[in-house]
């Protein structure tokens, strides 16, 4: 699942994904917006599935942050 919610936060356009995987992209989006959790409650109340998605979604997140940095400095 890493891998392919890699490619797609890469290559929004072009990758075609299960609607599990642009669901759970949407619901971290909107919780870090919001700045809310999924569900009501703490940290410790949310489903650890969701939350280890949700996670699996920021590190993929800052890894193409971090390439697309990496990308702009080379081109100066």
């Amino acid at each position: 699942m890493e891998k392919e919610l890699l490619r797609v936060i890469t290559f929004p356009k072009t990758a075609k994904t299960s609607p599990d995987i642009i669901r759970i992209i949407e619901l971290t989006n909107l919780c870090q917006a919001f700045n809310v959790l999924p569900r009501e409650g703490g940290v410790l109340d949310q489903d650890a599935e969701t939350m280890r998605k949700m996670q699996m979604v920021l590190v993929a997140q800052n890894e193409k942050a971090e390439k697309d940095s990496e990308k702009a400095r080379k081109k100066k």
